[in-house]
C-alpha cells in the first residue's frame, strides 16, 4: 500500500517540478533533478515506515491481548436446556440455578438435589423423582411433570404457571407462595403439603387430594376442584 502511495506521490512531485523548472528556465534560474528531489523524498519515507510499522504490528498484538474472544463460553456444568436426560441421576448434586429449559427428563433422578433458582421451563420430566429436592424460586413454567413425586420437596416462591402435574405426589411438601396458575393437576396430591399463600388461580385440579394440607391464604380463583 505505501510502494502504491509512493508511486502517486512520485507521479505528482514529478509533475509538479517539471512545471517549476518550465517557469525557472524561462525566468533565467536554476532548475533542479525532478527524478533525484522526489526519489530522495520517498526514500526517506519508505525508511520512515519501515521503522513505524513494527511497531504498529506490536501494538496490534498487544490490543488483541485485551479483546475478550467472541463466541466462547465458560463451561459450568449447569446448561443442560434441550438435552436427553431421561433416566439421569442428580440424587444430591449442587444444581442451584441449572438450566434444565425444554430439556427431556423422562424418570430422571433428583432426589434431594439442590436446584433453588433452577430452570425447568418447557422441560417434559414424566414420571421424575424429585423427592426431598430443593427448588425454592425454581421456574417451571410450561414444564410437563405427569406422575412426578415431589413429596417432602421444597418448592416455595417457585412458578410453574401452565404446567402439568396431573397425577404428580407433592404430599408434605412445601408449596408456600408458590405460583400455579393455569396448572394442570388432576388427581395430584397435595396431602399434608404447607402451601400458604400458593396461587392456583385457573388450575385444573380435578380429583386432586388436600387432606390435612395448610392452604392459609392459598388462592384458588377460578380453579376446578371438582
Amino acid at each position: 500500500m505505501l510502494r502504491i502511495v509512493a508511486l502517486i506521490i512520485l507521479f505528482m512531485g514529478m509533475t509538479f517540478t517539471v512545471v517549476t523548472n518550465i517557469a525557472a528556465r524561462h525566468g533565467g534560474g536554476k532548475g533542479v533533478n525532478p527524478i533525484a528531489v522526489i526519489g530522495n523524498g520517498v526514500k526517506d519515507m519508505l525508511n520512515g515506515a519501515d521503522d513505524i510499522a513494527p511497531e504498529i504490528s506490536n501494538a496490534l498484538s498487544r490490543a488483541e491481548l485485551n479483546i475478550p474472544k467472541i463466541g466462547k463460553k465458560a463451561t459450568t456444568g449447569l446448561a443442560m436446556a434441550m438435552e436427553d436426560l431421561s433416566g439421569a441421576d442428580f440424587s444430591g448434586q449442587n444444581k442451584e440455578k441449572a438450566i434444565f429449559a425444554s430439556a427431556l427428563a423422562t424418570n430422571a433422578i433428583f432426589v434431594n438435589t439442590l436446584l433453588d433458582g433452577a430452570t425447568f421451563e418447557g422441560a417434559a420430566a414424566q414420571n421424575a423423582n424429585l423427592k426431598k429436592a430443593r427448588l425454592s424460586n425454581a421456574n417451571l413454567n410450561a414444564a410437563l411433570f405427569p406422575g412426578a413425586d415431589f413429596s417432602d420437596a421444597d418448592l416455595s416462591q417457585s412458578v410453574a404457571r401452565a404446567a402439568d402435574f396431573t397425577g404428580a405426589n407433592f404430599a408434605k411438601a412445601d408449596l408456600s407462595y408458590a405460583k400455579l396458575s393455569a396448572s394442570s393437576g388432576a388427581s395430584a396430591i397435595f396431602t399434608s403439603a404447607y402451601a400458604v399463600g400458593a396461587i392456583f388461580t385457573d388450575a385444573q385440579l380435578p380429583g386432586a387430594k388436600f387432606s390435612g394440607a395448610e392452604l392459609t391464604g392459598a388462592r384458588f380463583w377460578g380453579a376446578d376442584l371438582s
